[in-house]
């Protein structure tokens, strides 16, 4: 028996130590490869990155920005321009893309024989209407638990929070007989008593089934959450659909009271006088929808020995992603907040 035990006790030593040994690569290291990274929208002129691929291994997050090369832009397969380096591994052009161009972005310098990488700009898709309901979860009250004599009383309710929950339905028609991929991307905007505004991410989640999954379950659930918020028309092929979101937001509330410091009543110079969404329907090409759709394949990696997903490239000869996207924009008010809404999902805010 203890022949057993002193057994036991080596066998959980062995692992012990073998779990702080070292694992050695034993493969090749490869050659760095060019990368070209250009996202095209007829709202900008064409802007293209390029730098250099890194070993896998190598403990560097920096990149090793190409200034040097020579960076083409081709519509319909007929030379445009040489874009100008502007430092950093940009490089920019005069051009500003028109819908139904095909545009080709080709790279070179005397490390790497050229690559090239195409895409093209397609219709925006056109919001015809959102419509929105509004749901009040919790209001809880606010108190000030005694600040001195200034206040009237200790614990007395000063105002309170609520926890508003809006739901959104944003109405499109898909165009018909083709393969569509798309982006929602939505930004809040506050306007203040100077003029001045302020835009910000707008939060939000989703149980529609374009994005693949129920997002409402736990982090570690199964089904892929859409970080990017990217869908293709696979559901609703030529047809009207109404794409599904919905926002979590707190609002807090304080009564008037000429007992409380003037302080908070400046701070009203601090708050929004008027907010409004910036709902922005994005119609991408399918290089770009497979570019963020392998980043969310990347993100939802959990398990601690799953093997990443490859990063989607259309770059041949090199790697990364010549993409485009046409913006269909819609503006409307909503009640004034501060601000502070949040992933209903993780809790994030």
């Amino acid at each position: 028996m203890k022949n057993i035990i002193y057994t036991v006790i080596i066998a959980i030593a062995l692992i012990t130590v073998s779990c702080e040994n070292e694992i050695e690569f034993k493969g090749n290291e490869t050659n760095p490869l060019i990368v070209v990274n250009s996202f095209c929208t007829p709202d900008s002129l064409v802007k293209v990155h390029v730098s250099k691929s890194k070993f896998f291994l190598q403990d560097d997050s920096s990149f090793d920005l190409v200034n040097n090369a020579v960076v083409n832009l081709w519509i319909n397969d007929v030379k445009i321009e040489k874009l100008s380096s502007a430092g950093e591994g940009f490089y920019l052009g005069t051009y500003k893309p028109k819908i139904g161009d095909k545009i080709k972005i080709t790279a070179e310098n005397n490390q790497f024989s050229e690559v090239s990488g195409t895409t093209e700009i397609n219709q925006p898709v056109n919001i015809l209407s959102v419509d929105t309901t509004v749901k009040i979860l919790e209001n809880t009250p606010i108190l000030n638990y005694g600040y001195g004599d200034s206040y009237t009383s200790n614990n007395d309710t000063i105002g309170y929070i609520t926890n508003r929950q809006t739901n959104f339905s944003i109405n499109f028609n898909d165009p018909i007989n083709q393969k569509n991929y798309y982006r929602l991307f939505i930004t809040l905007r506050n306007y203040y008593v100077s003029g001045m505004y302020y835009d910000s991410p707008y939060y939000y989640s989703s149980d529609d089934l374009v994005f693949g999954n129920n997002t409402t379950g736990d982090i570690f659930g199964d089904g892929n959450y859409s970080y990017f918020h990217e869908f293709s028309d696979e559901l609703f092929d030529g047809k009207k659909y109404s794409l599904k979101f919905y926002t979590n937001q707190f609002e807090y509330v304080y009564f008037k009271d000429p007992n409380y410091p003037k302080s908070r009543d400046e701070d009203d110079l601090k708050n929004p006088v008027k907010s409004e969404l910036i709902i922005n329907l994005q119609s991408i090409s399918k290089s770009y929808y497979l570019y963020i759709k392998s980043r969310t394949a990347n993100s939802n990696v959990i398990e601690l020995f799953s093997e990443p997903v490859q990063i989607y490239s259309n770059v041949k000869g090199g790697i990364g992603v010549i993409g485009s996207y046409t913006n269909s924009v819609l503006k409307f008010e909503i009640p004034v907040t501060n601000n502070q809404n949040y992933y209903d999902n993780y809790g994030k805010y």
